[in-house]
Parts: structure tokens; C-alpha cells; sequence
């Protein structure tokens, strides 16, 4: 009974929650969503908050990235109550190297084939290029069969074209179904050009700024001058549609963020004001940001002093295992 009313003044409800992201490797980006797959970049960690508003992570889901590093698991964190610590955890696994002598029997072998084997076993590869070289003198010499090759290579390997001729290059320039290649095909008289012309512009397509060396071999591809201008007209376009969407998106996110911080400064604001009308901190240390667990722990031990001897003993271990204070007693009693 002693007991219990020294420590009836101090189970008052919690004012805070501790957030915490950690990991095996520091510098990790963690990327939260509803769903595993609405997932968007969240936060850095290591990360540590206490919190006087709730930062809804229960029931959502959770991942970390690190360049040089596999994706994390995805973590759902449960329910808990309101004061429960949170604690997330994440582990990360580094990916393969991929040296010039790892990539040495997959050369060996001489296809095509290999070198997409060799990269999907090592997709951080510093030496990407070179395999790509190796790849490109592995392709087929039937032209037809080439140009499937190719067609898949190009698609799943960007840099991969920098192996090509700068002829070949600019032929796969473009989307599919109007890249160089297909206008030269589509383009042969005055009303195909216009109607190409035409469907380049209305596609707003990325092609690229075409430099001297490459506008002078598309001429002498025969490429029509007014479809060298619609490329360049459908690539400036493109690339304003992109500005102006990240733009928006930028902004947006601005907005979000500073209305969650607006919310959150009011929540803390409220929180602070029923901190302060609780009997129990008038007995609180003055220490800033004091975890609301401490200020109860804090009470507890001075009610637990006044019952003396062993029952003061007794009392101030089941306070510690009541009110869960991150901060060592001697801190806590200075």
C-alpha cells in the first residue's frame, strides 16, 4: 500500500514518444509508404526524435537504401501504444564488386550473353564499361540478328551505345517506333516527311542536342533538315515538360512539409501546455527536453525517499522498472 501510494502520483499519461532509425551502416536513405509498393523517400538515418506529436508509423511500411548495398527488407511497423518507444532497425547487406578477374571466365566465354550474365551477378561493377566493349564485339554479324541485339541492349543499358559508331548511335536515336532509324524508312517523300514531321512534334520525345559532327552525318544519312529540327523542337519540349513536372512536384512536397511542420509545432505547443498544468512538474528537473518518462521517475524516487530504510530501496526498483528513462540516475539526480 506504501508503495503503491508513492508512486500514485507519477502514472500520468505520456507526453512524448522516442522515434529511432538505426542500421549496421551509416548514411542510409529510408523510404516510407502505405503499401510496399507506394514507398517514397522519407528520411535519413541515423535518425532520433522525441516526439510530442504522433509521426504515424504504425501500420505503415518501411526500407533503407545505400548505394554499393542491397535494399534493405521491408519492415511493417506494428501498432503501439502512444509513449512506447519506436525503434527501427535495418540491415545492410553490400553487393558484390565485380573485378576485371571475377569478370575474367565470363569473357572467356566470348557472348554477348555472358557479359549479361556477369552484370546482373554484379550490377555495382566498376569496370561496366569494359564489359560493355567486350559485349559489343561479341554481336552478331548477320544484320538482321544485330539488330535484335541491339535492340534489347540499347534498352536495358544506356551507356551501352557509347560502343557504337556514331552513325549507328544516331540511327537508335529517339522512341521507339520514331527513332532515326524509322524515319529514314517512313520519311522518302514531300507528304511522309510532313507526316513524320508531325508526329515527332506531337510526341515530345527526348532525342538529344545534336552536335556539329552528329548534324553532319545525319545529313549524310539523308535525313530530312525539317525532321533534324523536329527532333531538336520534340527534344527542347520534352525537356520543359520534365521541368515544369518536377517543379510542381517540388513544390508540393515544400507544401507538405510545411504543413506537417505547422501541425506538428501546434501538437508540441498543446503538449507543452498539459505538461505544464500536471502536478508532477512541479517537481521535475529543469534539464531541457527531459523525456516525460524521467519527470515521472524523477517524482517517483522523491515520493520513494520519504518511506526510508529498505521500503525506499524497494520502492525506487519498481520505479525503475515502471518508467522506462533512457537517462543513468545519476544524471537523472544531479
Amino acid at each position: 500500500m506504501l508503495l503503491l501510494a508513492a508512486l500514485a502520483g507519477c502514472a500520468t499519461t505520456p507526453q512524448t514518444t522516442t522515434y529511432m532509425i538505426q542500421s549496421n551502416v551509416p548514411d542510409i536513405d529510408v523510404y516510407k509508404g502505405p503499401s510496399p509498393d507506394k514507398m517514397a523517400f522519407y528520411i535519413k538515418a541515423p535518425f532520433y526524435e522525441v516526439a510530442y506529436a504522433s509521426k504515424y508509423w504504425s501500420n505503415q511500411y518501411f526500407m533503407a537504401r545505400k548505394p554499393g548495398y542491397h535494399d534493405s527488407e521491408i519492415i511493417q511497423q506494428p501498432t503501439s501504444a502512444w509513449g512506447t518507444p519506436v525503434n527501427l532497425h535495418f540491415f545492410m547487406r553490400p553487393k558484390p564488386v565485380g573485378t576485371a578477374a571475377e569478370f575474367a571466365p565470363y569473357a572467356a566465354r566470348g557472348t554477348v550473353e555472358a557479359g549479361d550474365e556477369f552484370l546482373k551477378a554484379y550490377p555495382e561493377t566498376p569496370i561496366r564499361s569494359e564489359v560493355y566493349a567486350h559485349m559489343a564485339s561479341q554481336l552478331p554479324k548477320d544484320n538482321q540478328a544485330r539488330d535484335a541485339a541491339l535492340e534489347r541492349l540499347l534498352g536495358m543499358y544506356p551507356g551501352f551505345s557509347d560502343n557504337l559508331t556514331v552513325s549507328e548511335r544516331l540511327s537508335w536515336t529517339g522512341p521507339q517506333g520514331l527513332r532515326v532509324r524509322d524515319i529514314q524508312q517512313q520519311a522518302k517523300s514531300p507528304a511522309s516527311i510532313t507526316t513524320v514531321e508531325k508526329r515527332i512534334l506531337a510526341s515530345s520525345a527526348m532525342y538529344k542536342d545534336f552536335s556539329s559532327e552528329e548534324l553532319k552525318i545525319l545529313k549524310q544519312m539523308r535525313v530530312h533538315d525539317r525532321l533534324v529540327a523536329a527532333m531538336q523542337r520534340s527534344t527542347q519540349a520534352s525537356r520543359e515538360a520534365t521541368a515544369k513536372a518536377e517543379a510542381s512536384a517540388r513544390a508540393a512536397q515544400a507544401a507538405a512539409q510545411a504543413e506537417a511542420e505547422a501541425s506538428r509545432q501546434r501538437a508540441a505547443a498543446a503538449a507543452a501546455a498539459a505538461a505544464a498544468a500536471q502536478p508532477v512538474a512541479a517537481t521535475a528537473p529543469s534539464a531541457d527536453n527531459m523525456p516525460t518518462e524521467c519527470v515521472q521517475l524523477v517524482a517517483a524516487y522523491k515520493a520513494c525517499d520519504r518511506t526510508g530504510g529498505f521500503f525506499a530501496m524497494a520502492c525506487r526498483m519498481t520505479a525503475d522498472s515502471q518508467f522506462k528513462c533512457p537517462i543513468p540516475a545519476t544524471q537523472l539526480l544531479r
